[in-house]
């Protein structure tokens, strides 16, 4: 049975300084979230928070080795997005892709990728800074989980429907 995307052409999306700057971007983020840690752990306290509730909140604590989980999971998200983003023929479109318009598709595609790359790893730099310089007091500022939530959801959203404008030639 033949899939939706072996029918779409193989193409290599454009690529332009907005693009490397989202890569370099999401790099150094990627970078700076395992360097924060590393430089910390000799100066955080044994335990430190591993969770927040809805209201910002600490509500569970955890080994000071447990610094190194969210950098981790960053890690994998920025890898798997990266080597997701070098197919955007199996990506989903709201609109059919022929030759004619899947470079444009692809391109819009391959860059929404970079975005949601780069919120997913500045999010998780933010939680990371807010663990390494907390206390036992400490609690997430009242605008970050709504802001947290926020950015990811709407962000994405809004530039999906740049898909459904019609494909304008080139």
């Amino acid at each position: 049975m033949k899939t939706v995307s072996e029918n779409r052409p193989k193409l290599k999306p454009v690529s332009t300084k907005f693009d490397l700057i989202l890569e370099i971007a999401a790099f150094l983020f990627v970078l700076a979230i395992w360097l924060l840690p590393i430089f910390a752990y000799q100066i955080l306290p044994e335990t430190i928070p591993t969770h927040y509730n809805l209201k910002g909140e600490i509500d569970d604590w955890g080994s000071k080795g447990t610094i190194f989980i969210l950098p981790s999971f960053a890690l994998v998200l920025y890898i798997g997005l990266t080597v997701m983003n070098k197919y955007p023929q199996i990506f989903n479109y709201p609109t059919k892709v022929t030759q004619d318009n899947a470079l444009q598709l692809y391109s819009k595609a391959t860059r929404l990728m970079r975005i949601i790359k780069l919120l997913v790893v500045v999010l998780f730099f933010a939680i990371e800074w807010q663990i390494c310089n907390t206390n036992e007091n400490s609690n997430l500022p009242f605008w970050f989980l709504p802001l947290a939530i926020a950015i990811p959801v709407t962000l994405p959203i809004i530039l999906a429907f740049s898909f459904t404008k019609k494909a304008t030639p080139k």
